[in-house]
């Protein structure tokens, strides 16, 4: 790669061409850029702690909001743990209750709950909704289906068929974008869940080898999630003080964690029945706290956490003020879970590890 290239890069920079796209969580953004092109981010958790639902707010939802009418994201989103409707459910939730101020759970909108259907009120919404969902279609693509590596690889390359051509041969080969400002991301809903014939390990290690090549070839971006071990803190880590997930905690292959270019976590204090976390009150925040930690980042700071409002019912999320400048946790969550009357614009990152 010569000079050139690099000045090419300063010069798009220079146009407003480098940019990454807002994920909804401003102090976060200002860490890691938001959703940038040719950026592999892993995101960990246990299990149910949050880490589908910040993907589904911050990295789906807001994301596909930004360009929502542009043509300028395509999104591959294999959903590995969820039918492709769920999804599509869940981002729906966060539509009308940002557009009509409703807050309706993806089980609602399904009429899953026992002895509940939906209102004709709350199904004129959804119908209202459709041209919504129809720009939606045009952007995600869900695969839902059991894949292999090698199976999400040939997905990958057969729709990067629609968004560029591939010159030259061997090493030289390179592909040439049809649009160079859209952004094209693949995203995974969990590693651990890829079809495998030796281990899942080694199929792991071979998708994140695979994402590395794209990324490097492509420009793609890639946002994979995976489950962290849950006992793996241990009682001598929790003694010393050191509850959040480490990179050591990340179960079936640490493969992914070297390859990628950004890492956040999620943890949740509830897990470890702590009553404050941080001088936060966590019992007064009634289960709506999550902390996302940076615990990799090649483009900046690391090993810093962003607190957050989190509403599981539509996979709602929201930075918190610092904990000296709340007076009334009632006025947080009101009785409609929305978070009003909060200024986050001084919200300020906190060293957790």
């Amino acid at each position: 790669m010569s000079y050139k290239s690099l000045l090419s890069e300063i010069q798009k920079g220079r146009e407003g061409r480098s940019h990454g796209i807002p994920i909804g969580l401003p102090k976060l953004e200002e860490l890691i850029d938001g959703l940038t092109q040719g950026t592999y981010t892993l995101i960990f958790a246990g299990s149910g702690i949050g880490k589908s639902s910040i993907l589904i707010y911050a990295y789906l939802y807001r994301v596909i909001m930004e360009h929502l009418d542009d043509g300028k994201i395509r999104i591959n989103f294999f959903s590995l743990e969820m039918k492709a409707e769920i999804i599509l459910a869940k981002l729906l939730s966060l539509y009308i209750y940002e557009t009509f101020g409703k807050r309706i759970g993806f089980k609602e909108l399904l009429s899953r709950k026992k002895d509940y259907i939906l209102s004709d009120e709350d199904y004129d919404i959804v119908l209202q909704c459709q041209p919504w969902l129809e720009k939606v279609d045009k952007i995600l693509n869900i695969i839902d289906k059991n894949v292999s590596a090698d199976g999400a690889y040939a997905i990958i390359m057969e729709d990067l068929k629609n968004e560029g051509t591939w010159e030259g041969s061997g090493r030289a080969r390179k592909f040439v974008p049809n649009d160079p400002d859209k952004t094209l991301v693949t995203m995974m809903d969990h590693l651990a869940l890829l079809k495998f014939t030796k281990s899942k390990k080694d199929e792991i290690d071979k998708f994140s080898h695979y994402a590395v090549s794209i990324r490097n070839r492509t420009n793609m971006s890639f946002v994979f999630l995976m489950q962290s071990n849950r006992d793996s803190a241990s009682m001598d880590r929790k003694k010393q003080g050191y509850q959040e997930p480490m990179p050591s905690d990340l179960k079936e292959s640490g493969t992914p964690y070297e390859d990628s270019d950004i890492v956040l976590s999620i943890y949740d204090p509830i897990i470890d029945h702590l009553a404050t976390y941080h001088e936060y009150n966590i019992k007064a925040l009634s289960g709506k706290f999550k902390s996302i930690i940076c615990l990799k980042n090649r483009y900046g700071a690391s090993n810093k956490a962003d607190y957050c409002y989190f509403d599981g019912k539509i996979s709602y999320w929201r930075e918190l003020p610092p904990p000296n400048e709340i007076t009334d946790y009632t006025n947080i969550f009101k009785k409609e879970d929305k978070v009003e009357n909060i200024d986050i614009t001084n919200t300020n990152f906190n060293f957790t590890m």
